[in-house]
């Protein structure tokens, strides 16, 4: 009976073994972002900056940590991470409720283009010290925000010539600007403008247009982010005119309706608003076939070596967390720390039974030497 014992308990401990190598893991952490919805094709640009929500749930202990990012394929991006045990003031991620965590964020993405949205959360580990396995959601969308109006648009007349100025656009990934006139009827492109500096002053000079009373409108071109996309977008025009050649006797005219302004024989005209005018476009995309030599000299978004859109983030970058984000639990292929303590407990326990095992055989050996138990 003695063997018998102890043969089942080395059989129990066996299976104890075996039960605890098993992985321990925490209900895992869930999630769902419910703004941008997800694009896969890019087929539907944005025109405005997202505001990326959504939600991340765990039954357990709750949400330890949120990181989130936006990043095109070439790095270009930003994230944010916020630990909910000291979550930062103002902060996007609202942690009061570590069981149901939701995120509001507005990313600062300056430039154009295809970017994928990543959201991971990490779960507390619970009084067992089992590890909640995290949530990683992708979103795909594409950006392709209008520039702004071109700003102080004036026309003069200089001789025959009519010049026109106003102030550069700021926007990183602006191609340039593209110039229409009209005498009355459909306006048509009669020039385009590099890029140049954030607010310096932009010049154009339409030359022998003087006696002919055009109207003109300026419409900044950015680049659309689609590098295979033949058209770029515009933004809503800036319009001034008609200007009429310098006289001996200049006659200040009235101001027609509309958004047009009229300018002073050879004065300044005043600078018109970015409204809709029946003449010209309003923001949209225009052929890119006259403007490779301007795309070609602007400044678009150079790959960035120093940031990763898959997590952790890259350290050192603004925004990322000062040390790379580590999930919860063993390393692949390691041990954690309970299952660790767990299996050395249950191998010691084998090791306990399979030495009563032996003692015992030493004593029935002993008996039938006739020496008595040892």
């Amino acid at each position: 009976m003695g063997r018998a014992r102890i043969a089942a308990a080395a059989g129990a401990a066996l299976a104890l073994t075996l039960v605890l190598a098993r992985p321990a893991l925490a209900d895992p952490v869930t999630g769902t972002v419910t703004a941008p919805a997800d694009d896969p094709s890019y087929a539907s640009p944005l025109r405005t900056g997202p505001i990326i929500t959504g939600a991340f749930d765990h039954g357990g202990p709750g949400i330890a940590t949120v990181s989130l990012s936006a990043a095109r394929d070439n790095g270009i991006g930003t994230s944010v991470t916020v630990d909910c045990a000291k979550p930062p003031s103002p902060s996007p991620v609202d942690c009061s409720n570590l069981n149901h965590v939701t995120f509001s964020w507005t990313p600062d993405l300056p430039y154009n283009g295809h970017y994928i949205l990543t959201a991971y959360a990490t779960g507390k580990t619970d009084v067992t010290h089992r590890d909640a396995a995290p949530a990683t959601l992708t979103v795909r969308f594409a950006l392709a925000v209008p520039p702004a109006a071109p700003r102080g648009l004036s026309a003069r007349a200089s001789g025959q010539d009519i010049a026109l100025n106003w102030t550069g656009n700021c926007e990183p990934d602006l191609i340039g600007y593209v110039v229409s006139r009209s005498s009355g009827g459909a306006a048509r492109p009669v020039g385009q403008v590099r890029a140049g500096a954030c607010n310096d002053p932009v010049s154009y000079v339409d030359k022998g247009a003087a006696a002919n009373g055009y109207r003109y409108a300026v419409q900044a071109v950015r680049d659309n982010g689609d590098e295979d996309a033949r058209t770029a977008i515009t933004s809503d025009p800036s319009v001034a005119g008609p200007v009429s050649p310098p006289t001996t006797a200049p006659a200040k005219p009235a101001a027609p309706s509309g958004t047009a302004a009229v300018a002073r024989p050879g004065a300044p005209g005043t600078a018109g608003a970015a409204k809709a005018d029946p003449q010209f476009a309003r923001a949209g995309h225009i052929d890119l076939s006259g403007f490779d030599a301007l795309r070609a000299q602007a400044t678009l978004p150079a790959p960035d070596p120093g940031y990763s859109n898959k997590l952790p983030f890259a350290t050192g970058r603004p925004g990322a967390p000062p040390e790379p984000l580590r999930e919860l639990g063993p390393p692949e292929g390691g041990l954690g720390g309970r299952r660790g303590f767990l299996l050395s407990s249950a191998a010691g326990a084998l090791l306990f039974v399979l030495a009563l095992q032996l003692r015992w055989l030493a004593a029935r050996v002993a008996e039938r030497e006739g020496r008595g138990p040892v």
